[in-house]
């Protein structure tokens, strides 16, 4: 999770990373799940805005694995994170 969170980049630093993995800590649950429920933590802003997104984003994510083939989930992946715009964006060969 903290791997992934800020990449591609959405503004959330290290620094937000602590208090989301403290929340979570402080509420039982996991990171995605004190994630989804940003707005509880104290969190706010831009910040909490895209963690809120990264979550919803995952939490989709997670759901679509009963109903796509595996190419198809990663296209999905690769869409909703943005991944393809960026390759595009840099023009490799990737």
């Amino acid at each position: 999770f903290e791997r992934i969170i800020n990449e591609p980049k959405r503004g959330i630093g290290p620094g937000t990373v602590e208090k989301i993995r403290d929340f979570a800590n402080l509420q039982n649950m996991s990171m995605l799940d004190a994630s989804a429920n940003i707005m509880l933590s104290g969190i706010k802003g831009k910040a909490a805005q895209s963690i809120w997104d990264f979550a919803n984003m995952m939490l989709d994510l997670r759901e679509q694995l009963d109903h796509l083939s595996i190419t198809e989930l990663v296209e999905s992946v690769l869409e909703k994170t943005g991944y393809v715009d960026i390759l595009n964006a840099q023009a490799t060969l990737e």
